[in-house]
């Protein structure tokens, strides 16, 4: 895993690019930061990997779209919307286009707002070894529904702590009984 540091500015957690420190009375460019942790030096670690930020990819995403009749993934300025069409099999999937290293990571975390709260048109984020044609219901190693509306943009997450190693990961709207639902997905990233 590639070690970053972010910092939080403003509400929105930032790369750092360039740390300066004082080394014998000189500022020194680009150090790796370190910490005293327990009278030791030790590097800091990435605790926050964004992969999509308001509209940004941080790695490359592709759009999937599956069934006949409607589900729709659209990437708009600032958010992926997701539309399940109206009729079975037609999920609204998102994912980027490689596996995710999730060594390290204890959840995946999304902003998102819902406009239903159905168990039959559930948001779903979750984990594969391999991507299949059911992209958003079946083969997951770790997975979580979330059914209820969210009006305002609100962080739902997956437990990944027990897992590491290289995964898929699915993000999608999918379908389960007659009806339409959608999600703004504004945000998606590892921590």
């Amino acid at each position: 895993m590639t070690k970053k540091t972010w910092v939080n500015v403003g509400g929105t957690f930032k790369e750092v690019n360039n740390v300066w420190q004082k080394v014998q009375g000189a500022w020194k460019e680009k150090v790796i930061p370190k910490g005293n942790i327990s009278g030791a030096w030790k590097e800091f670690i990435q605790y926050l990997r964004m992969l999509y930020d308001h509209g940004v990819q941080l790695v490359p995403v592709s759009k999937v779209t599956i069934g006949d009749a409607g589900g729709t993934v659209t990437f708009n300025v600032d958010n992926v919307f997701l539309q399940c069409g109206n009729s079975s099999a037609n999920n609204a999937v998102f994912s980027p286009d490689d596996q995710v290293d999730v060594t390290n990571f204890k959840k995946v975390k999304c902003l998102i707002t819902k406009t239903s709260s159905t168990t039959s048109r559930p948001f779903r984020m979750g984990l594969k070894t391999v991507r299949d044609a059911k992209e958003a219901s079946s083969g997951f190693v770790a997975h979580a529904d979330f059914s209820a509306q969210y009006i305002t943009p609100t962080e739902v997450e997956l437990d990944i702590s027990s897992l590491s190693g290289l995964y898929y990961l699915t993000i999608g709207q999918y379908y389960n009984a007659a009806g339409s639902g959608t999600v703004y997905v504004y945000k998606v990233w590892l921590e």
